[in-house]
């Protein structure tokens, strides 16, 4: 019996310690930072077919935030929009999202997410992860939102026709352009809309597309673009 009450004790003191080094090193309570999703991969209806994930392996990457920087195993989720850690013991959390001035940048590509508010075409303000397209210290910045989404399951029409299985599909990444600190907006696909944004400079831009050939509607043409806004 005094056994196990020793062997209780001192599984409690290691977990109480790790606890404590995990929340050392947020600089936060670790519940109040992190949520658990447990052990297993959370994509566990094998009914559906494709992925959550644009990657679904863990990699390095520095997060940023009022509480300082930290290294941390990450991946991506998509579907859900969430930024998920991977601890030395497996476990999987992700980050909360009521978190100030949150960036996370993968080690080996330079990545750069950032927790940021952005209008939504029809469902109002959001606030979840975009990827910097411009330099992180620009004014003006150019976003891109990578993005899973479900398709249902179908079922088969007539005798000949197949049922399609509930399957992850990647949409085309959508692009958002933030002034200062404003609610970043969907980039329009349309130099009118694009003019709109910047009515003090609107005909400096409007000859620069013009003398460029830009195109708008193209991720080249808008870092293009928005590049040269940030200089005026």
């Amino acid at each position: 019996m005094k056994k196990i009450i020793f062997i209780s004790f001192v599984l409690f003191i290691t977990l109480t310690g790790f606890s404590s080094l995990l929340a050392q090193q947020s600089g936060i309570q670790v519940n109040d930072k992190y949520r658990l999703l447990g052990n297993a991969n959370i994509e566990n209806d094998t009914s559906i077919q494709g992925s959550q994930y644009l990657n679904k392996e863990f990699v390095l990457a520095r997060i940023t935030s009022d509480d300082g920087e930290k290294i941390y195993s990450i991946r991506y989720n998509a579907y859900l929009d969430v930024i998920e850690l991977q601890d030395e013991n497996h476990k999987i959390f992700s980050i909360n999202k009521s978190i100030e001035n949150l960036i996370i940048t993968v080690i080996n590509t330079e990545e750069a997410f950032e927790l940021i508010e952005f209008q939504e075409k029809d469902s109002g303000v959001k606030k979840g992860y975009l990827t910097h397209v411009t330099p992180i210290a620009n004014t003006v910045k150019l976003f891109k939102r990578k993005k899973i989404k479900l398709t249902d399951a179908k079922p088969a029409t007539n005798a000949y026709d197949k049922p399609k299985p509930a399957s992850y599909n990647k949409i085309p990444d959508q692009y958002y352009i933030k002034i200062g600190e404003n609610i970043a907006v969907l980039a329009s696909k349309k130099k009118k809309d694009i003019l709109k944004l910047f009515p003090k400079n609107s005909n400096v831009i409007s000859d620069y597309i013009k003398s460029n050939k830009i195109k708008v509607s193209k991720e080249e043409g808008l870092l293009k673009l928005i590049n040269f806004i940030n200089t005026l």
